[in-house]
């Protein structure tokens, strides 16, 4: 038999486990994390470009995902680090990979770039199939 602090330390790990994570009708786990993806858009000498005007639209539906006037700081604060997609867009796609443009642009920039995005297998959170973690500016 335990000791009492034992068996409640040892409860106490196992709610959390069962909590951290939450079952489907697929017999999936999924996390409860929350999932984005970011471009960080630089010169092309290595300096970030802030302050850029982003939105992200579908190819064939032409539904806006995103639109954002995008501040100092960025994506985590990190300057130049723009937000594609993120788990919130997640019920627009399945698991069949669907292909978005993302557009930023200011007074001096226009930049456009493809990702491809698609519903991991158990459908809990959206993952990148294909696009770029970076975009240098010429």
């Amino acid at each position: 038999m335990l000791p009492f602090k034992y068996t409640c330390l040892l409860a106490f790990i196992l709610a959390c486990v069962s909590f951290s994570c939450v079952k489907d009708f697929f017999g999936c786990v999924c996390t409860t994390e929350f999932r984005g993806y970011a471009v960080h858009i630089a010169t092309a000498d290595r300096q970030p470009i802030d302050s850029l005007v982003t939105r992200v639209t579908n190819t064939q539906s032409t539904i806006v995902y995103r639109s954002e006037s995008s501040t100092s700081g960025g994506w985590y604060g990190t300057l130049g680090s723009y937000v594609v997609l993120t788990d919130a867009e997640k019920n627009y796609f399945t698991t069949v990979p669907d292909t978005v443009v993302f557009h930023a642009s200011n007074r001096e920039h226009a930049i456009t770039e493809t990702f491809t995005f698609a519903q991991d297998d158990c459908r809990c959170h959206l993952h990148k199939v294909s696009g770029p973690d970076s975009i240098i500016v010429r």
